[in-house]
C-alpha cells in the first residue's frame, strides 16, 4: 500500500501540511517495501486548479491512500473516481500521521471541504451553515486600518463584531459596547507527582515545545511553553502526571445596539494567543460575524481563518503594504477562501495595489481616501462613518459584500 501525505518538507519527520492543493511536498510511504519517496507539489504555485494538479500527481504515483487536512471538491472527486481513499489529519509529524492511519485512528473523508472559489472573489463558496456567516478581516501588516474597516463595516452592515487581535484588542474603543460579560480562559499544564516519578525522562522527550526538562533531581516545567497537548501524560507509564489549569486571558462580550461585540484579551506576559482565539471563536453568535484578525500572517491569523467563510484583505498603497498584501493573499488562497481587497489611505498618485489586483484577478471591494478629517475623527475614538463621504463609501462596500456573500448579510 502506498500512502501519500501532504507535507511541509521532504521526509517522515516533516510536519503535515493541512493544505492539499498548495502544500510544498507529498511524502509517499510504501508500507510493503518500507520505502519513502518525496515529490514536489506542482500545484502549489498554480494560478488556479491547484487541487487538480496535485491530485493528478498523486494518481500518477499509483497511491492508495491520501492523508491531508483540507481538500476541495475537484481533487476529492478525482480521488473518488480513482478509488483512492482520503483521510483527514491535523498538523502533526508525517510519520505520526502514517502510524495513526495504520492504527485506524484517522477519520476518512466522505465528502469534500469548501469548494475553491478561484484566486480572488467568487460566489460559489459553500458556507458553514448553522445560521452564521463568518467573514475574516485581515491585513498583511499592522497599521493599515484593519480595525477601522472592521468596526465601521460592522455598524453599516449590522454584523456582529469579533475582535481576535487578542494581544492588542482595540475595537471596543470605537464601538463602546455595554452590558459587558467576562469569562476566564484557562489552559492545562502538567503537574508532576514526585512520589510516582522515576525520572525516566519520557515526558521531556515527547514534548515538542521544550516545556519539560529532565534534570538530575526532578522534572522542571516551563509552563508558558506548554501547549496543553497531554502527550507527556500519555507516555508516562508511572501515571505520575496530572493536569492543572491556569488563567491566560479573558473573553468579553457586550452589546452595541442590536449587535453582539466579542473580544479576547491575552494576559500580559503570556506568549500564546491561540487558546484565547479558539475559545473566542468556538461559540460565535448566529447571523453575520466580522472577525477582526491579528495583523500579519502568523499562527494567530491562521487560527482565525479556520473559522472563516470568506475574507476581506485591508491594505495601503505603499511598498510595505503591497509586500504584506501578497503574503496575506497567499494565506487566504491556501484556505480556498473567497476574498476581496479594501484599499485604505488611498491617494490618486499611487496605483500599485490596483495594478497588482488586476494582474492577480482579485476583486477590489472599495477604496477609502486619505483625509485629515477622517484621521481626526478616528483619533478621537469615533466612527468615521459619521462623516457623510465615508458613510457612502462603506455603504458601497457593504453592497459589494451582499453581492458576493448573499447567504446571510442583511
Amino acid at each position: 500500500m502506498k500512502i501519500a501525505v501532504s507535507s511541509m518538507s521532504k521526509d517522515l519527520n516533516s510536519m503535515l501540511d493541512v493544505r492539499f492543493g498548495r502544500c510544498n511536498y507529498f511524502v509517499i510511504y510504501d508500507t510493503e517495501e518500507g520505502l519513502v519517496k518525496t515529490i514536489e507539489n506542482k500545484g502549489q504555485m498554480s494560478g488556479g486548479g491547484a487541487g487538480i494538479a496535485a491530485a493528478q500527481q498523486i494518481i500518477d504515483e499509483d497511491v492508495d491512500v491520501v492523508i491531508t487536512g483540507n481538500m476541495g471538491l475537484n481533487a476529492f472527486n478525482l480521488f473518488k473516481n480513482s478509488d483512492i481513499k482520503v483521510y483527514r489529519c491535523g498538523s502533526i509529524k508525517v510519520e505520526t500521521a502514517v502510524q495513526l492511519f495504520k492504527e485506524g485512528k484517522l477519520e476518512e473523508l466522505t465528502q469534500a471541504g469548501p469548494a475553491h472559489a478561484g484566486m480572488g472573489m467568487g460566489t460559489g463558496r459553500r458556507f458553514r451553515g448553522e445560521g452564521r456567516l463568518n467573514i475574516a478581516i485581515l491585513s498583511g501588516k499592522g497599521g493599515t486600518g484593519k480595525t477601522t474597516i472592521s468596526t465601521n463595516l460592522s455598524v453599516i452592515t449590522g454584523a456582529n463584531y469579533i475582535d481576535c487581535d487578542v494581544e492588542e484588542p482595540n475595537g471596543f474603543i470605537f464601538l463602546k459596547p455595554s452590558q459587558i460579560k467576562r469569562e476566564e480562559v484557562k489552559v492545562d499544564y502538567p503537574v508532576v507527582d514526585s512520589s510516582r516519578c522515576t525520572l525516566c525522562g519520557e515526558c521531556a522527550k515527547v514534548c515538542q515545545f521544550n516545556a519539560l526538562v529532565k534534570t538530575k533531581k526532578d522534572i522542571m516545567l516551563f509552563e508558558k511553553l506548554c501547549h496543553g497537548c497531554h502527550a507527556c501524560g500519555i507516555v508516562c507509564k508511572q501515571s505520575a502526571l496530572t493536569f492543572g489549569k491556569r488563567i491566560i486571558g479573558t473573553i468579553e462580550e457586550g452589546q452595541y445596539g442590536n449587535l453582539i461585540c466579542k473580544r479576547g484579551i491575552l494576559n500580559v506576559g503570556e506568549p500564546m494567543a491561540v487558546p484565547v482565539i479558539r475559545r473566542l471563536l468556538k461559540n460565535l453568535p448566529t447571523g453575520t460575524n466580522l472577525i477582526d484578525c491579528a495583523p500579519g500572517t502568523s499562527c494567530n491569523v491562521v487560527s482565525s481563518l479556520q473559522y472563516a467563510d470568506g475574507a476581506i484583505l485591508v491594505t495601503e498603497p505603499s511598498s510595505f503594504g503591497l509586500h504584506d498584501l501578497k503574503m496575506a493573499v497567499q494565506l487566504v488562497r491556501s484556505f480556498n477562501l473567497p476574498f476581496g481587497v479594501v484599499i485604505n489611505k488611498h491617494n490618486t498618485e499611487d496605483d500599485r495595489i490596483q495594478t497588482y489586483c488586476e494582474k492577480e484577478n482579485i476583486e477590489i471591494l472599495g477604496v477609502i481616501p486619505y483625509r485629515r478629517e477622517a484621521a481626526e475623527v478616528y483619533s478621537s475614538g469615533k466612527m468615521i462613518v459619521e462623516l457623510p463621504e465615508y458613510k457612502e463609501i462603506f455603504e458601497e462596500i457593504a453592497e459589494r459584500l451582499r453581492e458576493v456573500f448573499p447567504w446571510n448579510l442583511q
